[in-house]
């Protein structure tokens, strides 16, 4: 009886506020779920406009006059073969690496480039890391005339150098032997002297 004295716009009106209680509920069950994981999954629905902010961000800091270079394919950041051959490899390789503490996530990551930035997107890093924590552009490495200096490029779950989390877009000198925490993948900083 209630619904035949309801005009058309009450009717809208209360199938929108249903809708919205779902959502709401949805919403906040979703973020409980993840809260309980504790991970934070950077898949925002603004791709698009994060993309287009580091873009604009690489091409003023890089003094790039347009995209990515697409010369070089990115670097993938897998298991490696065995310690052994690892341990071979290093005492071969000169220049500074990233050594990786977690062997079954990332494998060593050489440093020999002068700016390199690390994340899950394949088209748009110079070294990709696989993982649900890592940020498509999660940070940034680059070499300057006294060192190693790392950037943490507004990643959703932080980047860490020797536990301290870093200030986002702000550039910290990276020490031979600290310790360096790209969301959950842990690395240890090794510069020789020579390419200090």
């Amino acid at each position: 009886m209630i619904l035949f004295q309801m005009d058309l716009t009450q009717i809208l009106g209360m199938g929108f506020l249903c809708v919205s209680v779902i959502w709401i509920i949805h919403t906040s069950l979703e973020k409980r779920a993840n809260e309980k994981r504790n991970i934070w999954f950077d898949e925002d629905p603004e791709a698009q406009s994060d993309d287009q902010f580091y873009q604009a961000l690489r091409k003023e800091l890089y003094a790039e006059d347009g995209g990515f270079n697409t010369s070089c394919q990115p670097m993938q950041a897998s298991a490696g073969h065995g310690m052994q051959e690892e341990k071979t490899r290093l005492l071969h390789a000169p220049g500074p690496v990233l050594v990786s503490l977690d062997k079954d996530r990332s494998q060593d990551l050489p440093l020999n480039r002068d700016h390199l930035i690390l994340g899950k997107s394949r088209s748009q890093c110079d070294i990709v890391l696989s993982g649900d924590t890592i940020s498509r552009k999660h940070a940034r490495i680059e070499r300057r005339m006294d060192g190693y200096y790392v950037t943490d490029l507004f990643s959703t779950n932080g980047t860490f150098l020797d536990g301290h989390r870093l200030e986002s877009g702000q550039a910290v000198a990276m020490k031979d032997g600290a310790q360096l925490t790209i969301a959950s993948t842990h690395f240890r900083v090794s510069i020789p002297e020579q390419a200090a």
